[in-house]
């Protein structure tokens, strides 16, 4: 069994963090996220969700997180970001089961809107922003 840098097997942690497939990338992807028309913007306290639902066959949810550079220095910043994804990874059993019942894909990106947050209230915004979502999602969306 192979051991990484922190002397633990590499095969207990591969699971744990959120896959690369399920990361939004792709300049056309994130253009139609800010393109006025299609996007619906929801806001919390120090967050912000931008999503677009379509109907496709393909499954999934992808997601991206955004910290944007007038907040603060490179490193602040990635740690909002990991922040964000480590919220979104516990809780996007919200949307996922919910967009597979339906046959809809979900492209959205967090934004954070300051970089003064800490884990719990960045888990409690990002799960009240998924349900908000999932309630549109029910709203709009017929089985």
């Amino acid at each position: 069994m192979k051991k990484d840098r922190s002397n633990q097997p590499s095969s207990s942690r591969s699971s744990l963090g959120l896959p690369r497939e399920s990361i939004l990338r792709g300049r056309t992807n994130f253009q139609r996220l800010f393109d006025d028309n299609s996007a619906i913007t929801y806001f919390a306290t120090y967050i912000k969700i931008r999503f677009h639902l379509f109907k496709s066959e393909a499954k999934g949810c992808k997601i991206g997180f955004i910290v944007p550079k007038k907040l603060g220095k490179a490193t602040k910043r990635n740690r909002v970001k990991r922040l964000l994804r480590e919220a979104y990874r516990l809780n996007q059993h919200i949307l996922t089961d919910s967009a597979e019942s339906f046959s809809v894909c979900f492209h959205g990106v967090l934004i954070a809107k300051t970089i003064d947050i800490d884990f719990k209230t960045a888990e409690a915004e990002v799960t009240e922003l998924l349900n908000r979502v999932k309630g549109y999602m029910h709203s709009n969306f017929k089985v």
